[in-house]
């Protein structure tokens, strides 16, 4: 699950999610959704917009914490890979290179796979999430211009 589905999920709940990716897909289908970068005639932007007025400034506050540690973590994930990448070569490499026995050595390679593939399927999702990317940029406007 990509970072902006997991934030998105713990701010308006799983139902809440599904009905704003169903209501995104909706949109989309209508008109792309790049066309307008206007917020304000959006269904799903006016429905954020309605559930964050219902929240005190305290809890907007905390949620707009939580949405800079997101977008950190996602800018994270996507800087790091190259070197995810490189260290998975290297150490593909080192290995070899030791003259291990042959036991020890695939299994370190099998195990260094392993987490690569995951370091993989991490940037994949949170690289093409382009329904959350687009829910969390609404969310981020909505936050912003309902706190003010």
């Amino acid at each position: 699950m990509n970072v902006f589905r997991k934030r998105l999920r713990a701010e308006f709940g799983r139902k809440g999610y599904r009905h704003f990716v169903t209501m995104c897909r909706e949109e989309m289908k209508k008109n792309n959704p790049l066309d307008e970068i206007e917020t304000d005639g959006k269904e799903v932007y006016r429905e954020m917009c309605e559930r964050i007025r219902e929240w005190t400034p305290e809890e907007i506050a905390k949620k707009k914490e939580r949405l800079a540690g997101t977008l950190l973590d996602a800018f994270r994930i996507a800087r790091q890979f190259s070197f995810v990448f490189l260290f998975y070569i290297v150490a593909n490499v080192v290995l070899i290179a030791m003259g291990l026995q042959p036991a020890v050595t695939n299994v370190s390679l099998a195990l260094i796979g392993l987490c690569f593939l995951y370091k993989v399927y991490e940037f994949v999702c949170n690289r093409f999430c382009f329904v959350d990317a687009y829910l969390m940029m609404l969310y981020k406007t909505a936050l912003e211009r309902t706190s003010d």
